[in-house]
């Protein structure tokens, strides 16, 4: 669990790095753009304009609100009164400056885009639970048949739905982290992946 905990911390940190100095803010525009639209072919107009209203309220709330975005850009760039106190040196590093404000910019939609994504995960989640409740008990059952009838549960198996588990609770961080365009399509897989892992390795518990 640790290993995969740090090669996920190590992933998020070169996405930064990635992000901040390789990759251009129009590039990841256009990704954002995509997905909205793909987005709302997917799950309607109406359904997406609930989502976006909800992550814009709640984003209002947590960092406009409080002052964080304001103050993220007070940190890196100087206001107007330092520039004119500056004196001849007012313009220097204007370019530099320019520069870090449109990545400030683009950080802070992707911390929008990432809440919007999280909160799209959590419109399918009432869709998809029944079926991972059922997948389990279903699992549990056949469990339960093996062992009325003398079967052998596969600890290969085992091992592989137990993998298969903990690496899908991690995938929800790069959805919420990749900075380029994913299809809708990518939320209700997942769940029906971890549904289909949780019935593997249920069906094929060594002990009850």
């Amino acid at each position: 669990m640790l290993r995969i905990l740090f090669v996920w911390t190590c992933i998020a940190f070169f996405n930064f790095i990635a992000i901040a100095f390789f990759i251009p803010v129009d590039l990841i525009t256009d990704h954002a753009k995509e997905e909205i639209s793909n987005t709302k072919e997917f799950i309607g107009d109406s359904s997406y304009s609930y989502l976006n209203n909800k992550t814009y309220i709640t984003y209002k709330k947590a960092f406009v609100d409080t002052g964080i975005q304001e103050g993220s850009f007070k940190l890196f760039i100087p206001t107007e009164d330092q520039k004119d106190n500056s004196g001849a040196l007012r313009n220097l590093g204007a370019p530099l400056f320019k520069w870090i404000d449109e990545k400030i910019k683009m950080y802070w939609n992707l911390i929008y885009f990432g809440m919007l994504r999280f909160n799209y995960l959590l419109f399918f989640f009432p869709i998809f639970a029944p079926f991972i409740i059922a997948a389990a008990f279903d699992g549990f059952y056949t469990r339960r048949i093996k062992l009325i009838t003398f079967q052998l549960t596969s600890a290969t198996r085992y091992g592989y739905a137990m993998h298969s588990i903990i690496f899908l609770f991690f995938v929800p961080l790069f959805f919420f982290l990749y900075p380029f365009s994913i299809h809708p399509f990518f939320v209700p897989l997942w769940f029906i992946l971890f549904g289909l892992s949780i019935r593997l390795l249920a069906s094929n518990l060594h002990k009850i």
